[in-house]
């Protein structure tokens, strides 16, 4: 299961950027019907790309990043990471808590990184300490809505729940088998950034 994740993972990050830029470029050369834009005042900036940070888990002192690519105008994928940095002084440094998470967003509007979304997301969450570790695997699903204004500047708020998928807990060098979690729990996304 962790290495499926793993290498999910690093699939959408290496093939993201390349899927998005072969959706983009237009190899029909037969058609050439004039482009028409709007007046410079109705204009709306597009992004393919926003940089953002979770900010409302900074009181805590949880710091979450996460880097977006449009893939078509109504798909888009995140991948984030993740610490929490309380967890580690509220343990004197023996422990640690950090993760990654990818998020597929479908905007039903046919605006990427822009308007309302849904869609599905996965995260891996690890706890280590010096006598072992611990590794959750989570999924679950969220909505939410998207604001980028003409400047770049991005804003959105996200509704969701999530569920562990884990059926072993590693701890050490043994695993332990735990069952699946019942229960969902759930998420809340205030993200601040910047769209390019």
């Amino acid at each position: 299961m962790k290495k499926t994740f793993i290498v999910i993972f690093l699939l959408a990050f290496c093939v993201l950027p390349l899927i998005a830029a072969e959706t983009g470029t237009n190899t029909d050369t037969q058609t050439t019907a004039p482009i028409q834009t709007a007046p410079p005042a109705q204009q709306i900036q597009s992004a393919d790309n926003i940089i953002s940070a979770n900010v409302w888990p900074y009181l805590g002192g949880f710091f979450n990043l996460g880097y977006e690519r449009k893939i078509l105008d109504i798909l888009s994928a995140r991948i984030r990471g993740l610490y929490w940095s309380l967890f580690s002084t509220i343990t004197n440094g023996t422990s640690n808590f950090m993760g990654c998470g990818l998020d597929v967003y479908f905007y039903p509007q046919g605006k990427a990184c822009r308007g309302w979304f849904l869609g599905p997301r996965l995260d891996m969450l690890y706890i280590g300490n010096s006598s072992g570790n611990l590794q959750i695997y989570t999924a679950g699903g969220q909505v939410g809505y998207k604001w980028v204004n003409d400047g770049g500047f991005e804003m959105a708020l996200a509704l969701g729940a999530t569920a562990n998928i884990s059926n072993k807990v590693s701890t050490g060098y043994t695993d332990t088998e735990i069952g699946v979690l019942k229960g969902a729990l759930p998420t809340f996304d205030f993200d601040l950034g910047w769209a390019f």
